[in-house]
């Protein structure tokens, strides 16, 4: 079977979400995002992660190669960026997920 290719959105908080992510055996940290370059070359040389896949720019991160998003931004960019990840066609997952206005506008349930 072939590794889930993980991309993780916000590395201050979705750190430790990331590192327990990497330990398992069919999951690869595939690419990064952050707005912090330092942070974002750190964890991708700990990730093993190729330079080409670090972004430090959301819109390009979401076209990444990768099987699933991991959106753990702070909560105000919760909604923009998961809705941008299922447009991608991409699955994710949010640290802390609620509806707003902006997703109940675009017909999205949370259930």
């Amino acid at each position: 079977m072939a590794k889930w290719k993980v991309g993780v959105v916000g590395l201050s908080r979705g750190r430790g979400l990331a590192n327990s992510m990497a330990n398992h055996p069919d999951v690869e940290i595939a690419a990064l995002c952050d707005l912090d370059r330092e942070v974002l070359v750190e964890k991708g040389t700990e990730f093993q992660v190729e330079d080409q896949h670090l972004y430090s720019q959301f819109h390009n991160f979401v076209n990444a190669p990768v099987d699933v998003i991991v959106v753990a931004t702070p909560i105000e960019h919760h909604a923009a960026q998961s809705i941008a990840a299922m447009e991608a066609e991409s699955m994710f997952f949010a640290s802390k997920l609620r509806p707003t206005p902006l997703m109940i506008a675009r017909g999205w349930s949370i259930r």
